[in-house]
């Protein structure tokens, strides 16, 4: 079963998953057996990872993903990675600006040109913001009115849930007389 001949020296044997064979030869009265096993591995197939940083993100950003590819008793590299959604071919790419859950799924194809596939979804969070003027709201009503200027050299810190302080920002004067502050993610946040 699954020998090019059972005729010959040396059959060829390609058989889809693993088998034993048995001969058996009788010489002169005597009778000799002996086994063979071929081991087929059926998952020669390369494994791959897929990772999103930063995940997750702001409304309108960007996440950078990371494929990466491993042998798994196959051939091995060079790898090759091809990302759905308009991706294109690399191992590393970034995404368009999200503004809702996106999934991308990797192919990597190893020097066989055996492939495995992986998927990552970067998660797109809506993110509050802080305005961009500090003034003293005199009649109570969250709106900068004509007759409430801007404070120049308020200290303004931003917290995270924890009372952490993750930044400190002075407000400034800015090209039109308005008090401008403007935060950036901090890192590894």
């Amino acid at each position: 079963m699954y020998l090019n001949s059972n005729t010959v020296a040396n059959p060829i044997s390609t058989p889809p998953v693993s088998i034993t064979y048995t001969l058996t030869t009788t010489i002169n009265g005597c009778t000799k057996t002996d086994q063979v096993t071929v081991t087929v591995n059926t998952l020669l197939n390369p494994l791959v990872s897929a990772t999103a940083n930063p995940d997750p993100i702001c409304a309108g950003k960007t996440s950078t993903l990371t494929a990466q590819g491993s042998a798994n008793g196959g051939r091995g590299g060079p790898f090759q990675y091809i990302w759905n959604n308009g991706l294109g071919a690399g191992a590393i790419k970034t995404t368009p600006a999200l503004n809702q859950n996106t999934t991308y799924v990797v192919t990597v194809v190893d020097a066989a040109q055996c492939t495995a596939t992986n998927s990552v979804t970067v998660d797109v969070t809506p993110c509050g913001s802080i305005g961009d003027y500090v003034w003293i709201d005199t009649d109570g009503d969250g709106i900068q009115d004509a007759n409430e200027s801007g404070l120049n050299g308020v200290t303004v810190l931003l917290k995270d849930q924890n009372g952490n302080v993750l930044s400190t920002k002075i407000t400034t004067t800015g090209p039109s007389g308005l008090q401008v502050i403007i935060f950036s993610r901090p890192h590894g946040k």
